[in-house]
């Protein structure tokens, strides 16, 4: 079956994944701050406090893993 499968289906199904993945950590980082936002904005406070987030090298195997794995299984499949 991924034998058959162009480049394009292959990197569009890729892109996908990236997407998806860019859009729901971009929406855990914001909807948080903005309720946040919502609940402090009428109590008369003067500002939010300072939050500090890294990113391990292991967060990163979930947007790009896949893929990888993806391109990496059809060109096994098309070099047989």
């Amino acid at each position: 079956m991924l034998r058959q499968w162009s480049f394009a289906k292959v990197a569009l199904l890729s892109a996908g994944w990236v997407a998806v993945c860019l859009v729901a950590a971009v929406a855990w980082v914001l909807v948080p701050a903005w309720l946040e936002y919502q609940r402090t904005s009428g109590s008369g406070s003067g500002g939010v406090g300072a939050v500090s987030s890294g990113i391990s090298v292991f967060v990163l195997a979930i947007p790009l893993g896949p893929p990888v794995l993806l391109v990496a299984a059809w060109l096994l499949a098309r070099w047989r």
